[in-house]
């Protein structure tokens, strides 16, 4: 869906800059995400594609860590469908990405790269590995 490519080519243009300001100075680099589109409106979390292009991109792409964020107002009404968002989905794809990172040696290193303009999306996941000969994976 086109609305799913623009989010995905904002986070990736978003974290790139980060990491070519971060050439200069050798700091980590920290996704600052949230998981609701309006906080203050009843169950309007991300839908699941979304959260890929927020935490998993920020993974693929090497970034340090992410920053999880949402306002503190009105929590005590919102506990409860946060609570089951995070265990349905938050929670989980934290998992996933950690148990990858667990499974990873020294000699891992995870790119993501547009080639041809904004077409030909590839992540490969060895530096060693030319990314004409990876595997493709779609977001």
């Amino acid at each position: 869906e086109e609305s799913d490519l623009t989010h995905c080519l904002y986070v990736t243009s978003v974290l790139q800059e980060a990491k070519r300001c971060a050439t200069k100075l050798p700091l980590p680099i920290y996704a600052f995400t949230g998981f609701e589109y309006f906080p203050l409106q009843p169950h309007s979390y991300y839908i699941y594609q979304d959260l890929l292009n927020s935490l998993r991109k920020s993974y693929d792409l090497g970034v340090n860590g992410a920053i999880i964020w949402s306002t503190s107002t009105n929590m005590t009404a919102r506990c409860d469908g946060i609570g089951e968002y995070v265990e349905g989905y938050l929670g989980p794809e934290v998992s996933n990405l950690n148990s990858k990172h667990a499974m990873t040696t020294s000699d891992y290193n995870s790119v993501c790269e547009m080639k041809d303009g904004f077409t030909n999306y590839c992540c490969y996941e060895n530096m060693k590995q030319h990314p004409s000969t990876s595997t493709t994976k779609s977001m």
